[in-house]
């Protein structure tokens, strides 16, 4: 048929029998995708870590593993962490406690993690405390969402929040009790009014079982825990004029603390008397 024809009908023909057999082959080694089940969990591949969006907790304390870090801060995710390293804030572990905070025969573990590195603004003392049981699992609450609890901390979660304090284990009846001691400062140095509180711990969470605060005006008190008794101290300001023997613990309104009393631990009616 192709003798018949002038070049240019020619060229048309050739062209068109070309793009016919440039398709086909497009169709053999990209076929349509095939309509298939949705596969299992297990059946897909992890995502590859994106350090800005990703979701799942990148958070590392030093002492801690990953899992009770994850159990501890379950949503902390890299772009929260690198907004908070930003800022200067370290999340450290201070202190671990054994005991028997939740009532029974088995030791538990209470780690106390602190927020470092957050300005005077935010308040310098931020603790989570959290305890596990001897096979890892967390038995109280998680933190969410750690920026908000630095801002909003919830008791009964065992966050805690202000400028200075103190974590302390009182025994009484095979049960641990947890002293927590929070003040502020005034310009970053004077200590203003301070609280204190006794907590236990049931159904897994951080109740008040004691409070202890300033009931008169303008008195600042501070609690400190000592072995078997909390120490009470009172900021007595000396005047302007006055010189201080040292060292003054403000320079701009010299100030000294004074113990005014104590509370002694009572193993009997597990309170502070």
């Amino acid at each position: 048929m192709l003798q018949y024809m002038n070049k240019f009908q020619k060229d048309v023909v050739l062209g068109v029998i070309g793009v016919a057999v440039l398709l086909v082959g497009i169709v053999y080694f990209f076929p349509k995708p095939q309509p298939t089940t949705s596969p299992s969990a297990a059946d897909l591949p992890l995502p590859p870590a994106q350090s800005a969006v990703s979701t799942s907790s990148s958070l590392t304390i030093e002492g801690l593993s990953a899992n009770i870090t994850r159990q501890m801060f379950p949503n902390a995710s890299a772009k929260e962490l690198a907004e908070l390293t930003t800022l200067g804030v370290k999340m450290e572990l201070k202190k671990t406690f054994q005991g028997n905070f939740l009532d029974n025969e088995e030791k538990e573990t209470l780690y106390v993690i602190e927020a470092e590195g957050i300005p005077h603004a935010g308040g310098f003392y931020h603790v989570f405390l959290k305890v596990f049981d001897a096979q890892g699992n967390l038995r109280t609450p998680s933190t969410p969402d750690i920026r908000n609890a630095i801002s909003f901390p919830r008791q009964l979660a065992g966050e805690f929040g202000e400028d200075g304090g103190d974590i302390a284990i009182y025994s009484c009846k095979s049960t641990d009790y947890v002293f927590s001691g929070i003040y502020g400062l005034i310009n970053g140095f004077g200590h203003a009014n301070g609280k204190a509180l006794l907590l236990k711990i049931e159904q897994g969470t951080f109740n008040t079982v004691q409070t202890f605060e300033s009931t008169t005006p303008n008195q600042n008190l501070i609690f400190k825990p000592l072995e078997n008794k909390i120490a009470i101290y009172e900021k007595q300001t000396m005047g302007k004029n006055y010189v201080c023997p040292n060292s003054c613990l403000d320079d701009m309104q010299p100030y000294v603390l004074v113990k005014i009393g104590e509370k002694k631990w009572n193993t009997a009616s597990c309170r502070f008397e």
